[in-house]
């Protein structure tokens, strides 16, 4: 709702309360919206930085040894390495992996760090990563 239609809507007699009620809805959802959107660009930002910064600094401490990858089996070696700080946290993890992926070429440990860094910011327990 623009400015001026609230104007408008403000100078129109009340005709119980309805017409300014369904404006103030109608305000009310696009204001919800933009919010949403607006969180969704910020969380949007801040996983790209969370998954770039780990992948930047791995790229200067050695070269990568590429290899083809099971994502599933990387996944559940992070759970399983993780399991006692997640256990120590009170951390209920779960997962839901897809069957048959196809396999992705890449570095075994360079890929388990994104995945353990991204449950470290996820769950904000600092010391899984240490």
């Amino acid at each position: 709702m623009s400015f001026n239609e609230v104007r408008r809507v403000a100078r129109e007699p009340a005709q119980s309360g309805v017409g300014i009620s369904r404006h103030l809805q109608k305000a009310q959802a696009e204001l919800a919206h933009v919010t949403r959107v607006t969180t969704l660009g910020e969380l949007t930002a801040s996983i790209t930085h969370d998954i770039n910064q780990p992948l930047a600094a791995l790229a200067k401490k050695a070269p990568p040894k590429m290899d083809w990858l099971d994502l599933n089996e990387a996944i559940g070696e992070v759970v399983a390495m993780a399991r006692s700080e997640v256990q120590r946290n009170r951390v209920l993890l779960q997962t839901r992996l897809a069957n048959d992926l196809p396999l992705i070429s890449g570095d075994k440990i360079q890929l388990q760090q994104v995945i353990l860094k991204s449950a470290d910011k996820r769950y904000g327990s600092h010391e899984w990563s240490g």
